[in-house]
């Protein structure tokens, strides 16, 4: 099973009532079927889950996320002790507390009007975070509204440099980022390279223009903010995701959006789920009974190696074609375009590199400006080194793009340098 496979999972029904044995025996064989290996469990702070409900779960490798969706003001030490002692007796590592803290309704009113809310959340929820890690537990920041009435961008960055500020370097090394991933039926690539692509965003202000976090690719703005006020990104935990939210107690049947839930599942078979993920939990869980029927079919889809090979292929077709007309005389053959940042290992990205730059003879570099007169163009990094933008710049300016990512490299390498050894053309065009 592939690593993508390796992190899906579903969320459960959203009340306490479906934790009976039949409830187990109806829908373990479905999430096996599909090889489930997260679920998503609705908690309360009055009961725990059924201890054979979470065993059945954690035999089949199955991983239980529980979600105590309580307001700010119903969770504190005392009542979870139980609660914590109960769960990590089973097993539990994933416990999240509270939910969306940047929404109104989860708040007292008079709580909700008064300043320096981030801080007076953080006040409450820190004694939790360092209470939950004596049990064993992971400390899970809870998931954030897209958007919100308090805008989640905004609420994440200002409770992290809180955290830091509070010398909670410890806390912060450890914490896990909670998410709820929706396209809203959105393209699958909106909001695709992040802040640093789509930089007129603003919190509360996203112009006609522009394209914003609330879509699918919300993990890259959580990562790029993690990146500038923490220094490094955090791992998240997808709690829920799909089309759009689906929270009606007791809600059965199939999503009606079933296609399109399975054309998610087609995007990350073929493109993958970044490493920060964990997981991605598609709600409702219900749509998992029409999923199973498709499920064949989503597996057999062209593995990365396979999407290698064919560029590669076409990448070095022997092919006689005119220069394309641009207002950018072509002067390069070749040019690969590297990524210039500082979240990534650019000594690694050599060590790839070099064995395709002496096959084919490209000229190698990291500007776009200089890519722009070049016939061909390969870039080599992920939307997320390379912002997806850049493809279309290229191709405006008449170049033949494409892209690999540096995933796909130690592969990409062996068979385009045993492809390149029939092509070999220098980098530059004589002129």
């Amino acid at each position: 099973m592939s690593l993508e496979f390796d992190r899906l999972g579903f969320h459960y029904y959203h009340d306490q009532q479906h934790y009976t044995q039949a409830d187990i025996d109806r829908w373990l064989p479905i999430f096996q079927s599909l090889q489930t290996t997260w679920l998503t469990l609705s908690g309360s702070c009055s009961q725990v889950i059924p201890e054979f409900f979470l065993r059945e779960l954690i035999e089949v490798n199955i991983k239980p996320i529980i979600h105590l969706e309580a307001s700010i003001d119903e969770l504190n030490v005392r009542s979870l002790r139980p609660l914590f002692a109960s769960y990590a007796d089973c097993g539990i590592q994933h416990i999240v507390l509270h939910d969306r803290p940047n929404m109104r309704a989860q708040w007292d009113p008079s709580s909700w009007s008064r300043g320096d809310l981030v801080e007076r959340f953080l006040d409450h929820l820190i004694p939790l975070l360092e209470f939950q890690t004596e049990y064993g537990l992971k400390p899970i920041f809870p998931p954030l509204e897209p958007g919100g009435d308090y805008w989640d961008t905004a609420f994440l960055r200002t409770a992290l440099g809180s955290l830091q500020r509070r010398g909670k370097g410890e806390l912060l090394k450890n914490l896990t980022l909670g998410l709820y991933q929706w396209s809203y039926g959105k393209p699958l690539d909106w909001g695709s390279g992040g802040p640093e692509t789509w930089t007129s965003a603003q919190p509360y202000n996203t112009p006609a223009s522009s394209q914003d976090h609330r879509g699918f690719r919300i993990n890259e703005w959580y990562s790029a903010i993690c990146r500038d006020v923490v220094g490094t990104e955090l791992p998240m935990l997808v709690l829920a995701g799909g089309i759009s939210p689906q929270t009606e107690a007791g809600k059965t049947g199939l999503d009606p959006d079933l296609n399109a839930i399975t054309e998610i599942l087609e995007h990350v078979r073929c493109d993958e789920l970044p490493s920060s993920l964990l997981n991605l939990a598609l709600d409702p869980h219900t749509v998992a009974e029409g999923l199973r029927d498709r499920w064949e079919a989503i597996i057999e889809k062209p593995s990365p190696s396979k999407r290698i090979k064919d560029k590669v292929k076409k990448l070095f077709a022997a092919e006689d074609t005119s220069t394309t007309n641009s207002i950018h005389k072509k002067i390069i053959t070749h040019y690969v375009l590297l990524p210039m940042t500082n979240q990534r290992n650019i000594a690694q990205d050599w060590v790839d590199v070099g064995p395709f730059a002496l096959a084919v003879k490209p000229v190698v570099g990291f500007s776009v400006g200089e890519a722009q007169f070049a016939e061909r163009v390969t870039i080599i990094g992920s939307e997320t080194d390379i912002p997806a933008a850049i493809d279309d710049q290229l191709r405006n300016a008449g170049c033949d793009v494409n892209r690999f990512r540096m995933a796909d490299a130690s592969e990409l390498l062996v068979m385009a340098a045993e492809l390149a050894s029939k092509n070999l053309t220098s980098g530059v065009v004589n002129v």
